[in-house]
């Protein structure tokens, strides 16, 4: 299934002439440098400097060359008019380690080049062999940029005319030898049914985080008891070449550098893309990420552990402010729980999507998830999971629809994406999406970081609130209930005020609160930690400035709690007591608070 609508997506793309994909026998690549030759093979002048700058760094450029598509990894394979430098002139960075498999390597290019090109008489063609037959690397030293060429990939330029591997000649000769170069088996395909060319290897696949960067397989037939009726590799799930090469084109095209449809989120990669165009497939990032912080709340990341995760490119960053308008336009419509089809956005919520989740194995790739759905029933998923979330901000500038990996980030130790516990990301992702439960151990997760660091947040807040109501059927208001039924609710927010009352008492001059001190144990032990608190609050009452206000909100919280303070709180009633200590705290100190309570 999944390989089938890759296929289906290759040849949509392959029809549209503004989409960048490549044609049978060819992949994107990433060329540094540019050999300058004569016809005669001699090089001239200094090597074409290809790469360009983001930033501070420099970044190759991305060209479509000829690629049989196999696997490298210790295979000795050389790619036609261009490769690695230890291919392309015989130079390694480690050639003191590697000199024996670098000549290897080279002596495989030259040959490959003449069993490609014959007998062809173009000019361009005749060059490149002009150049291989009277290359040798010792004169690698005295070429320009010879230390930045090491190890990058090169292709050629032929003086006064152009790339030598975009000429109609190389064109030509390349699509008759990559049609007739496939594997000598025979049969049908399981994706496209037609008989043909069995693909052995397929195509290495890119871009997935945390992945190798020579590419992974998401298909393959290592182990013996994957094999049966002795057949080998790729050969124990038949599909043609071209269909290999279309599904790996396609997923490659999905997870290239500067794509809008993919999400990095932990150590997994989501890629999406609708059975037809779609207006909603480029924005479809932003609808599942949400809208990234405005940068104004930097405290805010900086205490939770974010600053340095934001750095990354965000996948609104990559769409216009119209778009961005767009896009909070439908958030803003599906959280209240309207559906697409009743804005005026040009969408069609009838449209079918395909949302594939992968993951990095070794030299393979997993599929984390894999689901189909249409867009409507997307867009209530999405609309229910921002509903959950929605709780009163910390700071005013703090997004309306934080992104996932922000919050998924704020539960790893020092808000690392590679802390996070093993297969939280894709299965929050998952339930994001679908609509089943958070991952079971989502809220023990937030309430140990909540414990270890001493602070909730706004990030952890609404993840903590969005677990409670999902997966624990909890009543949690987006702001303050004074009205609560649960104790665990009322003594969060008791424990807020007793911290409000030791500030007042202060005067705000305080190295550490009750919060560091007894936060942990008064949201899981309650009976043992309150009657002390209790009575600490008495004196802070007498030196605050508003000890009445504190007084008063203290009376009205003990009265709603009938019983005594329990001794335990389960999980679901940590999270209850962090989102009443949370709320009240915003309460607190929302504007206007302190000029109220100074007429009390």
């Amino acid at each position: 299934m999944i390989l089938q609508q890759l296929n289906k997506l290759y040849q949509r793309l392959q029809a549209d002439p503004q989409t960048d994909i490549p044609a049978f026998g060819y992949a994107p690549q990433k060329i540094s440098f540019a050999l300058t030759i004569d016809k005669n093979g001699r090089i001239q002048g200094d090597p074409l400097d290809l790469r360009g700058q983001k930033g501070k760094k420099s970044r190759p450029r991305e060209m479509m060359l000829p690629d049989l598509g196999q696997a490298r990894s210790s295979n000795i394979a050389p790619h036609f008019l261009w490769d690695k430098s230890s291919y392309v002139l015989g130079v390694n960075q480690k050639v003191h380690k590697a000199k024996d498999r670098t000549k290897e390597e080279f002596k495989a290019f030259v040959k490959h080049q003449r069993e490609v090109i014959g007998l062809n008489p173009d000019e361009g063609l005749r060059a490149v062999l002009n150049f291989l037959d009277k290359w040798h690397s010792c004169q690698f030293s005295a070429l320009s940029y010879h230390e930045e060429i090491t190890g990058t990939n090169l292709v050629f330029y032929l003086e006064g005319q152009g790339f030598i591997h975009e000429r109609p000649a190389a064109l030509e000769i390349w699509n008759n030898y990559f049609v007739n170069s496939g594997e000598g088996t025979k049969g049908q395909c399981l994706i496209s049914g037609q008989f043909g060319g069995l693909a052995e290897l397929h195509p290495s696949i890119k871009g997935v985080q945390g992945g190798q960067s020579s590419g992974a397989a998401l298909c393959t037939y290592n182990a013996a008891s994957s094999c049966s009726y002795d057949k080998e590799r790729n050969l124990n799930g038949p599909v043609s070449r071209q269909a290999a090469f279309a599904y790996t084109a396609a997923l490659n095209y999905l997870l290239r550098f500067d794509s809008a449809q993919k999400i990095n989120i932990g150590s997994d990669t989501l890629v999406f893309w609708a059975e037809r165009p779609s207006r909603a497939e480029g924005m479809m990032a932003a609808f599942i990420s949400g809208l990234s912080s405005s940068g104004k709340d930097k405290k805010d990341e900086d205490r939770n552990g974010l600053a340095e995760q934001n750095k990354e490119e965000q996948p609104l960053a990559r769409i216009d402010d119209a778009a961005q308008k767009f896009v909070l336009d439908a958030l803003q419509a599906i959280r209240a729980g309207r559906k697409l089809s009743s804005l005026d956005l040009d969408l069609d919520d009838g449209v079918e999507f395909y949302l594939l989740a992968l993951s990095p194995n070794a030299s393979r790739l997993a599929v984390r998830f894999w689901q189909v759905s249409r867009l409507s029933r997307l867009a209530a998923n999405l609309g229910r999971y921002y509903r959950e979330l929605e709780i009163v901000k910390a700071y005013p500038e703090q997004p309306d629809f934080p992104p996932l990996y922000t919050l998924l980030n704020t539960l790893a130790v020092q808000g690392k994406a590679a802390n996070l516990p093993p297969r939280l990301a894709g299965e929050s992702l998952g339930a994001v999406l679908s609509g089943r439960p958070y991952p079971r151990f989502i809220l023990n997760a937030a309430l140990t970081r909540i414990k270890t660091e001493g602070d909730i947040g706004y990030y952890r807040a609404a993840l903590v609130k969005a677990a409670l109501i999902r997966n624990y059927k909890q009543e949690v208001n987006v702001s303050l209930n004074p009205d609560h039924p649960m104790p665990a609710y009322q003594l969060g927010r008791l424990f807020a005020v007793m911290e409000g009352a030791q500030k007042d008492a202060s005067g705000g001059a305080l190295n550490a609160t009750i919060r560091d001190r007894y936060f942990a144990a008064a949201s899981s032990n309650p009976g043992r930690v309150f009657p002390l608190l209790l009575r600490l609050m008495q004196h802070h009452i007498k030196k605050g400035e508003h000890g009445g206000r504190y007084d008063r909100l203290a009376e009205d919280i003990l009265n709603r709690i009938s019983d005594k303070f329990p001794s335990l709180l389960p999980l679901e009633e940590q999270g209850l007591f962090s989102l009443g200590y949370y709320q009240q705290r915003q309460d607190l100190y929302k504007p206007g608070a302190a000029s109220a309570a100074g007429k009390e």
